[in-house]
């Protein structure tokens, strides 16, 4: 196509515009708007942009001014918005305030569609024919060609927006709406993972402030968001999985040990049930959240304490990262006139141990991921045990701590027999021992003996 065709195109379009009428639903069903259709069809085809790139900006600019006048003769409601942000797109650029002014327009008057009137119930076939159409709108290749022009914000909007009517849909359009309009899934995951965020911050300081009943309380609302419905949705399944364990982990905690809470805060209860009843309850089953929690521990306990295992045994370097991420976390002591309570981590609940691990596990095993909040005090205690010149672990009260610096109190020699050497459980088996702590026989001296070098002493 050469300058001069290009330029007696645009007038050609230009005529036709001018004598075009007024659409009407009327003038639809009798077949006599069919010119409009054709028209904003080749203003949004590929053969468009390239006529008006073959002319001067004075002719483009002077074309873009007569759709303009005549937006009004095009269909209100599937048709104006469109061509009113192309007109600006094409004028003044994707970044322009301009341009974004016109498509906050835009998605504002189709999250208006949308909106259900107060008190109104989604029961109609024609409250459903709206959003239908809206959906289609959306899906549509005028509108996926702004997308990715709208800031975050609004992305979000437009998805909060169509996640409150997607429901009323059927499973085949929701799917299509997932998998081709990427603000929804990307609105799904945000929320997910926040509302992920906020339930593991609170198992981690509850009950203490701020993790109180009724932040709780503000959390599970959000989880009433009706994106949430939706999580399958997020790619990632190690978020999909981190979401749902933390759910389930809350969840349990007000039937336990937070079970006052209910009390404090009586909302509790009932936003507790609905998220147990909305993603945890399968058809012809039932509840199955307790059942499903208990496996997911087990299979998380069991796949750390093996990985653990096999990286510390066949890996020195690994084991050293380890010994040292977990050796920052305790208090230092000075040595054994600190006394015997002095320096303890609890290893019961939410610890730091914990995290450290699994943070260890993470850099070691880049493609493992394992939920916060899920070790057992045996699969901690285990892996101490691993390092036993370097902890104490007191199994029966359920703490460990580092050994005094320097030196491990042990039971003088007695004259040609060697002294035992530490006792070290194998990793994963059941412990009954006291404290990995050997004192010195009544009657007889201790000495010190550095932990650096046991084969100095003397067979």
């Amino acid at each position: 196509m050469t300058k001069h065709f290009a330029a007696s195109w645009l007038l050609s379009l230009s005529a036709k515009l001018q004598a075009l009428t007024e659409w009407s639903w009327a003038a639809d069903k009798r077949g006599a708007c069919t010119t409009h259709r054709n028209l904003f069809r080749e203003f949004f085809s590929a053969q468009f942009g390239k006529t008006l790139a073959l002319v001067d900006e004075a002719k483009k600019t002077e074309f873009l001014g007569v759709i303009e006048r005549n937006l009004y003769k095009f269909d209100a409601n599937t048709q104006q918005f469109p061509l009113m942000c192309l007109c600006a797109l094409l004028q003044h650029g994707k970044d322009s305030p301009k341009t974004q002014e016109k498509v906050v327009a835009w998605v504002g008057f189709l999250l208006e569609r949308l909106r259900r009137p107060a008190g109104a119930v989604a029961t109609t076939g024609t409250s459903s024919a709206t959003v239908a159409q809206v959906v289609e709108e959306c899906l549509s290749a005028p509108f996926q060609k702004f997308v990715p022009l709208m800031e975050d914000a609004l992305r979000g909007k437009l998805a909060d927006g169509l996640g409150e009517r997607l429901g009323e849909l059927g499973e085949d359009v929701q799917r299509r709406v997932l998998d081709e309009l990427p603000a929804v899934p990307e609105r799904v995951e945000e929320v997910v993972v926040g509302c992920t965020k906020e339930l593991n911050f609170w198992l981690q300081a509850a009950p203490r402030f701020p993790a109180t009943p009724l932040s709780l309380a503000d959390t599970l609302s959000k989880m009433e968001h009706p994106l949430v419905r939706f999580f399958t949705a997020v790619k990632q399944p190690a978020r999909k999985e981190a979401f749902l364990v933390a759910t389930a982990l809350a969840l349990q905690g007000l039937r336990t040990r937070f079970r006052w809470m209910c009390a404090a805060e009586p909302d509790l209860e009932s936003l507790g049930g609905e998220l147990q009843r909305r993603l945890f309850t399968v058809e012809g089953q039932g509840p199955v959240m307790e059942m499903w929690l208990s496996s997911r521990l087990k299979k998380y306990n069991s796949e750390v304490a093996t990985r653990t295992a096999a990286l510390i045994t066949g890996n020195p370097s690994y084991a050293e990262r380890l010994r040292a991420k977990l050796e920052v976390l305790f208090p230092v002591q000075d040595g054994i006139e600190d006394g015997e309570e002095a320096g303890w981590l609890a290893l019961d609940g939410p610890t730091a141990l914990a995290d450290a691990l699994l943070g260890w596990l993470g850099e070691c095993t880049p493609e493992f991921a394992c939920p916060q909040h899920t070790l057992a005090r045996e699969t901690l205690t285990g892996v101490l045990q691993r390092f036993s010149n370097t902890f104490d672990v007191d199994v029966p009260r359920l703490r460990a701590r580092l050994r005094p610096y320097g030196a491990l109190l042990v039971p003088a020699a007695v004259e040609g027999v060697p002294p035992p050497p530490p006792a070290v459980a194998p990793f994963g088996a059941p412990m009954a021992q006291a404290p990995a702590v050997l004192h010195p026989t009544p009657g007889k001296s201790a000495a010190l003996v550095p932990l650096s070098a046991p084969s100095m002493v003397p067979p």
